[in-house]
């Protein structure tokens, strides 16, 4: 005999009146208007035995009924667990046997904003469909609104629709059943795992995912009551909300292939021989004369590797310089390799020019800034800080020396020796956030010595009564010329040719 799964969803306006659908076949009831606003969670007659998930209603003034308040019970048969509530809905999850449902109860009030609730609800399944594994979601409830005009449907529309018009209730509301044939196999179902994924930042998503997370059922905890264990797990399973947010991506196998310019293809020919002779090598014996061939193929290939490699060291600077008509002074020259982590591999790099040496360093200074191999600007913009704040003393002692105070005057010595030491280039390595809070930070340095005031002074305050703007303002016009500069420049010019060969490989000039 086929089994079904009976779910009604009903306002009841008052909870007392649950007995009058007693009489239906209930497995699960969703109920919308108790109106009870207390802690007390006993049922009348034979419901009193039933599972449930409370949402209290709510009462804001001393005389008359609460408003709204929400209640699922469930019979024996059913495993509930509480997925989400809030005082305009409850998702439960409810296991018979081993098919899993979830089910929401909704309940909206006449006067509700309707786009804040529609977002709402959508964080809301957002996060459990993408947390929970089941096998059919319903939502129903009372939406208190209309889709088209007033009193205008279809007749078909509403033939066939479960409405329960036999039962006499005390509500003007009408119980509505939905009954849910569960599959043969259901004894043997077992829901398929979820995929594994990693979090990736997506910031076109940005927005949906906070509010996936705001609207979180397992962000907000009782951090007095909750290990910090519990605190762990709930937060990862409320970060895996950013799939929803397409902030992921599958766990799967790369493969990685060769991108040195000097693999060319006769490297790739030989790498495939190599590949070939090992497969066919895997089905004979160790004595067969294959293996031979295997293992000076394998020679042949990394002596090949090795040429390319240093062929390609010794020539391509050399071809550079003298297309060019460049003379390289060696002692002078340094090679610089410019990683995002800043790591230079522990593998030793030589490079030669005409058969001398060139080194390989970590760090360099070029007029005047310091370039690291991460190329990330955090050199540059302390050597910057600490030259502006030499250059503010020296701004001090001279004020002091001249008894200079009029403001035009120390204003003037302020722009033409402060100023230029911060920012200087800083147009190349001083974009990023972190770095122009750093230049922040030291451009106020001198007006609070010379007010004898704390360091940990607000910045703002010293602004507002200056009247002094951001330096970060300064360091991006001088950037944003720049680049106009280079945009007007002929197509022969070196910082046109760079600025076009970078933008064409989506690699940042600065």
């Amino acid at each position: 005999m086929p089994a079904f799964l009976n779910t009604t969803f009903w306002n009841c306006r008052n909870i007392n009146n649950l007995l009058d659908i007693s009489s239906l076949n209930h497995n699960i009831i969703c109920i919308s208007e108790t109106w009870r606003h207390t802690d007390n969670t006993s049922f009348p007659g034979s419901f009193a035995s039933w599972k449930s998930s409370w949402c209290q209603a709510v009462k804001d003034k001393t005389q008359g009924r609460a408003i709204g308040g929400l209640l699922t019970i469930c019979d024996k048969s059913c495993n509930m667990v509480t997925l989400s509530s809030s005082d305009s809905s409850i998702f439960t999850k409810l296991t018979r046997n081993n098919f899993t449902t979830i089910i929401g109860s909704i309940y909206w009030k006449p006067t509700i904003n309707f786009k804040d609730a529609f977002n709402a609800l959508q964080a809301t399944l957002s996060d459990i469909m993408n947390l929970t594994s089941f096998d059919v979601l319903i939502v129903g409830g009372d939406f208190n609104s209309r889709v088209g005009e007033i009193q205008h449907s279809e007749p078909h529309i509403l033939a066939d629709f479960p409405l329960e018009e036999h039962i006499v209730t005390n509500s003007d509301h009408f119980p509505v059943r939905l009954s849910l044939k569960l599959p043969d196999d259901v004894g043997t179902h077992t829901p398929e795992p979820l995929p594994e994924f990693s979090l990736k930042w997506n910031p076109s998503q940005a927005s949906f995912y906070k509010a996936s997370m705001q609207w979180s059922p397992l962000v907000s905890q009782d951090f007095h009551l909750s290990s910090t264990s519990d605190l762990y797990w709930n937060l990862e399973e409320a970060t895996q909300s950013a799939r929803a947010a397409r902030m992921h991506r599958s766990h799967h196998t790369q493969h990685y292939t060769t991108k040195a310019i000097w693999f060319d293809d006769g490297c790739k020919e030989r790498k495939r021989l190599v590949t070939n002779y090992l497969h066919f090598c895997k089905n004979k014996d160790s004595k067969s004369i294959l293996w031979d061939y295997y293992y000076a193929a394998k020679r042949d290939y990394f002596a090949l590797i090795r040429h390319k490699k240093l062929e390609y060291q010794k020539l391509d600077l050399k071809k550079y310089c003298d297309k060019n008509s460049l003379n390289v002074n060696t002692q002078k020259t340094k090679i610089l390799f410019c990683k995002a982590s800043g790591r230079l591999s522990r593998k030793t790099r030589t490079f030669l020019y005409k058969g001398q040496g060139v080194e390989v360093v970590k760090s360099c200074v070029y007029l005047g800034i310091p370039f690291t191999t991460s190329t990330s600007g955090t050199l540059a913009a302390e050597l910057a800080s600490k030259k502006a704040k030499i250059a503010a003393g020296a701004v001090l002692s001279t004020l002091a020396r001249l008894k200079l105070d009029t403001w035009p005057s120390k204003t003037k010595l302020f722009n033409c020796m402060v100023k230029p030491t911060l920012t200087y280039q800083a147009l190349i390595w001083g974009l990023d956030s972190n770095l122009l809070e750093k230049l922040e930070t030291s451009h106020l340095y001198l007006f609070k010595r010379l007010f004898s005031l704390p360091i940990c002074t607000p910045n703002y305050a010293l602004r507002l009564e200056l009247r002094i703007g951001h330096i970060s303002v300064e360091v991006i016009k001088n950037a944003m010329n720049w680049i106009i500069r280079i945009l007007k420049m002929p197509d022969s010019r070196l910082p046109n040719c760079i600025c076009s060969g970078s933008t064409k490989l989506s690699i940042m000039v600065w």
